[in-house]
């Protein structure tokens, strides 16, 4: 009985433990080889900006803009930059702290505009008419699903996409999935 016993814990420890794709955070990816990188004054906030040239030499090719969420910086974009650049040129656009040190204050920021913003209403977003593509993870831990699928049902001719098993960091959890579905939505504009 004894020997059956020890078999068992042995077992159970050697076998690993499966974890949800939205449970895990790959690591980030690394910044983007080729980009020219600044900063742009808008409305009284300094922005980092990160743009890469055509991959085919197009010159105007209309750009693409990704905003990245409160804690992330520009580098979480970088598998979707790499999918989206052969195709159509995509810009970066993302903000990253010049003050370093001053993390704390950030977050206590971010987390009370995360409580009070945004707060658009029905008639502002049905006044937007550029494509529009509302994505999320279906295990979101920080946008509630419900909201999702408001500001998709209020912006005119958007369209929601929902990746299945995963997190509010869908991009690195499931990149193909997510640089499918956006390359799918830009051609089809």
């Amino acid at each position: 009985m004894r020997l059956v016993w020890l078999c068992t814990i042995a077992i159970s420890f050697a076998a690993p433990a499966q974890t949800a794709r939205w449970q895990q955070l790959p690591p980030t990816p690394a910044p983007i080889a080729g980009q020219r990188t600044g900063y742009a004054q808008v409305n009284g906030i300094r922005l980092y900006y990160a743009t890469l040239p055509a991959a085919d030499g197009n010159t105007t090719a209309p750009p693409v803009v990704l905003l990245h969420g409160g804690l992330a910086n520009s580098d979480y974009w970088g598998l979707q930059v790499r999918a989206l650049h052969p195709h159509r040129a995509g810009a970066e656009y993302a903000h990253l702290s010049p003050t370093p040190k001053m993390y704390d204050a950030f977050v206590e920021q971010i987390t009370h505009m995360w409580s009070s913003q945004p707060n658009w209403t029905a008639a502002q977003l049905a006044t937007i008419h550029t494509p529009i593509l509302v994505a999320d993870g279906d295990r979101d831990e920080a946008i509630v699903r419900g909201h999702t699928e408001k500001i998709a049902a209020m912006i005119p001719h958007s369209g929601l996409l929902i990746l299945p098993q995963t997190s509010h960091f869908a991009l690195i959890q499931a990149p193909r999935l997510l640089n499918t579905a956006m390359l799918d939505f830009l051609d089809s504009k």
